[in-house]
């Protein structure tokens, strides 16, 4: 792929324009229907011009089903919807089990969820409850959040790592 054209968490996105095409099915997708249809976006997309206003990986959805349906998704934050909504993100793959952030990205994308779903700050600790790797973080959580959004990236992963007891 190209350095403007990225994989996402359920499909490709052009950091240039916004552009993004989700690959959503009902069970597995083939490896080879990804191969073309990537390959295909990424030739719509060859000649895109980088925009100031855009940057997929920064664009915030405002919902629950956009949520879903995005790169935001990460295992961390599925571990927060599947406990708190009682369910699997749509699409995602419970294989990988329930797990907390290791790293900003991680705790980004759990931050964006909870912007979303703001009461789901006060259940933390039931997180807490259903993945032992989650405990340690909740008590800290409003911390950790703080270090986030103030961009304090190296803070926040020697905090991540100390909680996660690494």
């Amino acid at each position: 792929m190209s350095g403007h054209v990225i994989m996402v968490n359920k499909g490709v996105a052009c950091t240039h324009c916004g552009d993004e095409w989700l690959f959503l099915a009902n069970g597995p997708l083939p490896v080879e229907y990804f191969v073309i249809a990537s390959e295909e976006f990424e030739q719509l997309h060859a000649h895109c011009k980088p925009r100031d206003i855009v940057d997929v990986t920064k664009a915030k959805p405002t919902g629950l089903r956009e949520w879903e349906n995005s790169w935001h998704v990460g295992v961390s934050s599925a571990t927060i919807f599947r406990v708190l909504a009682g369910r699997w993100p749509a699409g995602f793959s419970s294989t990988f089990g329930m797990d907390a952030p290791h790293d900003c990205d991680d705790m980004g994308r759990c931050v964006r969820l909870l912007d979303i779903m703001p009461e789901w700050r006060a259940r933390l600790d039931e997180v807490g409850r259903a993945c032992p790797a989650f405990a340690p973080l909740v008590p800290e959580w409003h911390q950790l959040e703080t270090l986030y959004r103030e961009k304090k990236g190296p803070e926040l992963y020697t905090a991540i790592s100390k909680l996660r007891g690494r």
